[in-house]
């Protein structure tokens, strides 16, 4: 009877150790490299604009220096029916203080009754951090 016990506090203590090292790696991609937080705010910016365009979500997405242009910004593609595909940005250098993401991807929009246009992402797109997070601030030269 004491084995099973052994036996059942040992799987406890394997499952709570790889649950918890699970956890670990994902606040570890969170802290990891300068390029992955900028990238990682630069397409949360671009799909709150084109996808949902909610002027609050956006201008908090926004370095202090855009936030009007992101107030501009929100209303954009609200009046279309536009998505992201296929969208992947990468840091790809600095620009002074910010750094320099570039995006892969399009933006698939239909305007009026079925004409679809795809739109480049544009950029490349500079991110800095602001108040302890990456925040959209703007197109690089």
């Amino acid at each position: 009877m004491k084995w099973k016990r052994f036996i059942l506090l040992g799987v406890l203590v394997v499952w709570a150790l790889s649950a918890a090292g699970c956890d670990g790696g994902g606040n570890q991609d969170q802290n990891a490299g300068q390029g992955s937080g900028a990238a990682a705010a630069i397409e949360a910016y671009l799909r709150e604009k084109v996808e949902r365009g909610d002027e609050t979500a956006l201008v908090n997405l926004a370095c202090a220096a855009w936030e009007a242009q992101a107030v501009a910004e929100a209303g954009s593609f609200r009046t279309i029916d536009a998505e992201i595909t296929e969208m992947q940005c990468t840091e790809a250098g600095a620009d002074g203080d910010y750094t320099v993401v570039e995006c892969e991807g399009k933006i698939k929009a239909i305007y009026g009754v079925g004409d679809q246009r795809e739109l480049s992402l544009g950029g490349p797109y500079r991110a800095i951090q602001e108040g302890g997070a990456w925040k959209m601030c703007g197109l690089a030269e």
